[in-house]
């Protein structure tokens, strides 16, 4: 799901992108965007959980929302660091009926010894151009620990728009987004979903959904490149923006790397996504898995396709 990253969750936010839980039925329509110059995918929340805030229809409907999420490890455009983060998130937002919105966000990396290791502030606005079409324009600062080992701790700043469109069938949205800060980079992220109810299947549980998505990310790979030159070439006395190697080891070469190919607009991630949303009172319980599959890495990344699971809980006040 969806809301301000970069989500994720990737554009998945991006970065809290904000829309209608979708009751009619039907499958998802799988996007054929490949023949578009370097295309893109994610979730632009950007972080893995940033996205599905934003997709929640307790986000939309309702002026003040806590979400907690629990993920077996963060990615950021399918990129992953060399040290396994199983995390916890946590997001206040409080959205106005004119469509304007604030939020506070933090992750926790388990095992990283920082008492947080990203923290996000955002602002946005939200607003309705067409019966069917909504756009949010909003910014996101990020925080990072001194030694954080995510990659992308260079990500200061974020500029982003997005445009939502609803097919009835199919729900699409497009956004771009600006990140500036130690790195400067481009991403546009294009996703497909759907959110249907199951009562057909299970009439006896009432508030039961099921969201699919597909998504693609493109976009320069400053940050990546960035991250690698950290992890590649350490300060003295430990690896890093801070003080200390990723953990689970690494950072202990000094080769230096030099790529072109961050410069320019590429694919960078291909995400599935399935969700189960059940709506009870003020909770909303959402488990959820996702598969991404990234491609046109760097020299030096080592990410690869992988699963990543993990479940949300909202509560609106």
């Amino acid at each position: 799901m969806h809301r301000p990253v970069f989500v994720y969750t990737m554009l998945q936010r991006i970065v809290f992108p904000v829309r209608a839980l979708c009751l009619s039925p039907l499958a998802l329509l799988f996007i054929s965007f490949a023949t578009w110059a370097k295309p893109v995918a994610s979730g632009l929340a950007i972080s893995d959980t940033t996205a599905a805030t934003a997709d929640s229809a307790v986000v939309q409907k309702n002026k003040l929302v806590l979400t907690a999420t629990l993920g077996n490890r963060m990615s950021f455009l399918g990129r992953t660091s060399a040290a396994k983060t199983p995390f916890v998130f946590t997001d206040l937002t409080y959205k106005t009926k004119q469509g304007l919105w604030l939020a506070a966000a933090t992750y926790q990396v388990f095992g990283s010894g920082s008492t947080i290791d990203q923290a996000e502030l955002a602002a946005g606005v939200d607003f309705t151009v067409a019966k069917k079409v909504t756009n949010s324009l909003n910014y996101t600062k990020f925080f990072f620990a001194s030694d954080s080992v995510l990659v992308n701790a260079s990500t200061s700043n974020m500029l982003s728009a997005s445009s939502s469109l609803d097919w009835q069938y199919v729900y699409s949205s497009l956004t771009y987004g600006y990140i500036f800060g130690q790195s400067n980079d481009h991403l546009l992220i294009l996703s497909n979903s759907r959110c249907m109810p199951l009562t057909a299947l299970l009439p006896s549980i009432k508030g039961l959904y099921i969201e699919p998505k597909v998504s693609i990310a493109a976009g320069t790979q400053h940050f990546a490149t960035t991250y690698s030159q950290t992890v590649n070439n350490p300060v003295k006395g430990g690896a890093g923006p801070g003080k200390k190697p990723p953990i689970g080891g690494g950072g202990t070469t000094t080769k230096t790397t030099t790529t072109t190919s961050s410069t320019g607009l590429q694919i960078m991630n291909y995400e599935f996504n399935l969700a189960l949303l059940y709506l009870r009172g003020r909770f909303t319980f959402e488990p959820y898995a996702r598969y991404a599959v990234p491609v046109n890495l760097l020299p030096d990344d080592t990410s690869k396709a992988s699963p990543f699971f993990g479940s949300h809980l909202y509560y609106t006040f």
